[in-house]
């Protein structure tokens, strides 16, 4: 079964079941790996070990509309023994357990899903998609430090949450995310695609959101790995040498940077063509 179909499953089946479904594509060696690579492994017995915090979150994500004590008592998740948890104690677990397990997890999984073999793709070539959005996030001075927040009619900064900003590179065959790079709200979603290009695989094409269009994105993308391709709406104001019009109407182009844009970015792979 592939993985959207297990997510679909098992988000129809309910906390319990649902992620005892959702499990079976989870290798559990990954949990420990997880919690031993960034060193939060629980060293004592507790009442909610790390290994089961893990389980929490993910069972968190899946079933937002459920209160975090009823995620725990249908996941069954304290030990055995332990009859029940003080509600104090599940936020200190997730505190022990921080981000870096959750993130190592994320990339393990994604590798392991993303390309699972056997998805031929258009013409030999691996199917990718990029696109950015902004996520609130918890109304804490920590994240509205870091993160900031959009305007409103106040002003800047007026918003009632803070707001992250997040660009996420999607295999298109699996409908599954392969990585996903995020930064305060002011960042650029093209500034955060640039993590994103070293997971692009090789003999690929990757389909770009309008708001990408942008010569270094292009730049970085392409010569960053071999036979890649992408396809993006191009806006108006781009200047480019039309090659050819094709029957549905798209258009290849040629694209070559100015003077200007090649001396404001020196770090970019300019091609040694370019004007």
């Amino acid at each position: 079964m592939a993985m959207d179909e297990i997510m679909e499953a098992a988000l129809a089946m309910g906390p319990a079941e649902g992620l005892s479904h959702f499990a079976e594509a989870i290798d559990k060696e990954w949990i420990e790996q997880a919690l031993q690579a960034t060193g939060t492994a629980s060293c004592r017995r507790r009442k909610l070990p790390a290994e089961r915090v893990v389980w929490l979150v993910l069972g968190m994500a899946m079933f937002a509309d459920c209160s975090i004590g009823d995620v725990v008592d249908h996941l069954d998740l304290v030990v055995p023994g332990v009859k029940s948890l003080a509600p104090s104690s599940v936020p200190k677990a997730r505190y022990r357990l921080g981000p870096a397990p959750i993130e190592w997890l994320f990339r393990r999984t994604a590798q392991e899903w993303s390309d699972p073999g056997g998805l031929d793709g258009w013409r030999g070539l691996s199917l990718f998609a990029v696109d950015g959005t902004c996520m609130r996030v918890q109304d804490s001075d920590e994240n509205f430090e870091h993160f900031g927040k959009p305007g409103g009619r106040g002003g800047s900064n007026d918003a009632g949450y803070p707001q992250l900003r997040m660009a996420c590179l999607m295999n298109l065959g699996t409908r599954l995310l392969v990585d996903a790079c995020f930064g305060p709200y002011s960042h650029s979603e093209h500034k955060l695609a640039e993590d994103l290009w070293n997971h692009v695989s090789d003999n690929s094409i990757t389909i770009l959101d309008r708001g990408f269009v942008n010569y270094t994105t292009f730049a970085g993308l392409i010569q960053s790995g071999n036979n890649r391709h992408f396809m993006v709406r191009m806006r108006r104001d781009m200047t480019c040498t039309e090659i050819e019009e094709l029957p549905d109407g798209s258009i290849l182009a040629d694209l070559q940077p100015s003077r200007a844009l090649r001396r404001a970015n020196p770090a970019c792979p300019w091609p040694s063509e370019a004007a």
